[in-house]
Order: C-alpha cells, then structure tokens, then sequence
C-alpha cells in the first residue's frame, strides 16, 4: 500500500485522531530505526571498516558520526517527551493512553509500557536539554557539573525497543492478525553502495601509486586513534 492508504487503514481502524497519531509516531519510529541501522552499518562494523573511513575522510566521518548520534538523540527525545510543552501539544508517545475513549484497560496497559519507554530514553532528555539542545553553562565551561549519563550504543538500542512495545501493542489491539514492523528497512544506494564505490577509489588510487613508485616504497599509516577520526 501506498504511505496515504496505510494511514487511511490506521484512521479507519484507530479513529481519526488517534489513528493519525499512531500513523505519524509510526512513521516517526522507522525513519529513527533507519537513521540507526545506517550508522550500524557505517560504524558498527569490524575494525576494517573504521580503518577504511579513517584512511579515506577522517575528520568527514568522524562529524558524521557525531551529528548522526545527535539527531537520534533528539529523535528519541521528540518521541518521549511529554504531551505538552509551553502550553503546545507534542507528537509523543505519552499522548496516546489519553486518545483511547473506549478502552481504560488498553489505556492503563499502554500508561505502563509508555513509563518503561520514559525510564529506557531518560538519558536522552538529559543529553537534549544540556548538551544538544541548550549549553548547560557548568557543563560548556568545564566547571563542576553533575554529569551527563552515561550514553551507550545498548541504550539507544533500549530505547528504540522500548518505544517500539507502546506502538506495537497498540497496533496489535487494533490489527491482531498482523506484526507492525519498524525495521530492518531494505535501503537502495545506502552504507554498503557508499563502501563499494570507496573501496573501489582507495583500489584504484593505490593502482595509480604502483604505477608511479616503486615497489617497494612504503605505506602510509593511518592511526586508528588519532584525533577526529571515526571510532
């Protein structure tokens, strides 16, 4: 089906409102699993990878990194946060027990597994509101700050889960013989085309140098650990 008929299907099973709702946290939800599973595939990978990011673009793939690993942090926080913020409503996870009129214990059941979605992204709120989003005075001129939790690879991956069973469950209430999937996505012209084409630059420049040097002239060695290099 297409994006407008899967949302179509959503408003006529959910109702307007909380189908709509649904349709875009859903939507919210794959387009951060595909944002994560592209840095997975970019740098959760075994060290040759990394090796080959660092030989070709250093400082490239290191920044990307960082602003890939941001902007899945806001994303999660988006998700999470709560149903309103300066007296304007949120797309969140937390506004959905209140869209369901007809079914308190659906309801109740959603309230618990969106307080465990809250707990597993509580390091992403704190990471949002002193680091990414405003400069935490203490924290930007390294004076004595309480510090940011710790943010792992396993915790974004907790946190997406997380989410994930607050939608899940609500779907399978509503469309009990089918799985609402959010990922692996099948991605044309993603992380591994990018690799290929690299690694058959990095082939033909070292082609291009054997026919210009001689053959025993060494290498040049690119250290894992120096600064600004993916990690």
């Amino acid at each position: 089906m297409t994006a407008s008929e899967t949302q179509q299907e959503h408003v006529q099973a959910m109702g307007p409102e909380l189908g709509t709702w649904f349709h875009a946290l859903w939507n919210d939800l794959v387009w951060v699993n595909l944002k994560w599973q592209e840095m997975g595939a970019l740098y959760a990978q075994p060290p040759e990878r990394l090796d080959l990011l660092n030989y070709v673009a250093p400082h490239f793939f290191r920044e990307l990194q960082d602003i890939i690993w941001r902007d899945v942090l806001l994303h999660l926080a988006r998700m999470t946060d709560p149903p309103k913020s300066v007296g304007k409503r949120n797309l969140t996870i937390q506004a959905l027990p209140e869209l369901i009129h007809d079914d308190d214990s659906l309801a109740a059941e959603l309230s618990a597994l969106i307080e465990d979605a809250i707990r597993q992204s509580e390091f992403v709120t704190h990471w949002r509101n002193r680091r990414l989003a405003h400069n935490d005075v203490a924290l930007k001129l390294k004076q004595p700050a309480k510090p940011l939790p710790l943010a792992s690879r396993a915790d974004v991956d907790n946190a997406l889960n997380a989410i994930g069973r607050v939608l899940r469950r609500l779907y399978a209430k509503y469309f009990p013989s089918s799985e609402l999937m959010f990922g692996p996505v099948p991605i044309h012209g993603g992380v591994d085309a990018l690799i290929a084409y690299i690694e058959l630059g990095v082939q033909a420049e070292q082609q291009r140098r054997e026919r210009r040097e001689p053959m025993d002239a060494s290498p040049v060695e690119h250290s894992a650990d120096a600064p600004g290099q993916a990690r």
